[in-house]
């Protein structure tokens, strides 16, 4: 068994009118397992791995690849690469050149030291590259389709708005179980520990998801509310401190009065007093008023 190379080559030396981009080559490679390369490569080129592993090397750096993963030969960058013996590479590649070509690997989440990721649709990607390729050997070919499927491609192999997104609306649903449990528990202490297990979490992520999402610690928020709670309790009704520092969750009066003056520049009986004195008087900006 022989190593299987099928290249057609589009010999196009400048972009279609009205583009910076263009794919000149297109190969599919299978390997027999012995395949070893040491290049500077003169033109950019993108292997998506479908079978086999092997190793990329790059500097110092190397990358262990599986299927799924992409790495691309830039120019001026020497790169090592060579597949397992026992586990030989299938991969697809294809050549892109222009003025434009630099930023197409840039958006596909690539850089001259960072040459290998994961796709993050290794199957979608597979079947746009198909479409490319058939469109290479189509008698009647489309440069500017070619050139639609050089750009799906990208999306394939690096939709980072798609995993911005998802990884948004991940710690907005963190964050909102967080609050959710604490509404429900309001008259129980509460601690990062405790919040970030209640709500299936570790604490690295809990904290995380707040500083992103509120630019606050999930104990500032709870300390935040819980100062308000109090103010409402303190201008409402005559409940006495004790009672309104257990029922907002606090340990005890003194602690509750340290950290009501912390935060009101007075404590509560006398904020209480106060606003007896003046019901009509200036809202206090709740919970953020310091010393």
């Amino acid at each position: 068994m022989h190593r299987q190379w099928q290249m057609h080559l589009w010999n196009l030396n400048q972009p279609p009118a009205g583009s910076n981009l263009w794919v000149f080559k297109i190969t599919t490679f299978r390997s027999i397992g012995d395949f070893y390369s040491l290049q500077l490569p003169s033109g950019i080129t993108l292997r998506l791995l479908i079978k086999g592993s092997g190793v990329v090397r790059v500097g110092d750096q190397e990358w262990k690849t599986v299927p799924g993963d992409f790495f691309c030969a830039i120019p001026g960058v020497l790169i090592e690469m060579y597949d397992n013996e026992d586990d030989p590479w299938h991969w697809l590649e294809w050549q892109v050149t222009g003025s434009g070509a630099m930023g197409y690997i840039t958006a596909i989440g690539l850089k001259p030291d960072q040459p290998v990721r994961h796709a993050s649709n290794p199957e979608c990607a597979a079947e746009t590259y198909n479409k490319l390729y058939n469109e290479f050997v189509n008698e009647n070919r489309n440069p500017y389709l070619a050139i639609s499927y050089t750009y799906t491609l990208c999306q394939n192999c690096n939709n980072e708005q798609e995993h911005a997104q998802t990884s948004s609306d991940h710690r907005s649903s963190i964050v909102s179980d967080a609050i959710a449990f604490y509404e429900a528990h309001q008259s129980t202490e509460i601690n990062i520990n405790s919040l970030a297990e209640s709500i299936g979490v570790n604490r690295t992520t809990l904290l995380r998801a707040f500083r992103q999402t509120l630019n606050m610690s999930p104990l500032e928020y709870l300390q935040r509310q819980r100062m308000i709670k109090a103010s409402e309790l303190l201008s409402l009704t005559d409940l006495p401190l004790k009672t309104i520092a257990r029922s907002i969750g606090f340990r005890n009066e003194k602690y509750f009065s340290r950290c009501f003056d912390q935060n009101y520049g007075v404590p509560p009986g006398i904020w209480r007093k106060q606003r007896m004195a003046n019901p009509l008087g200036k809202e206090v900006d709740t919970a953020t008023k310091k010393r």
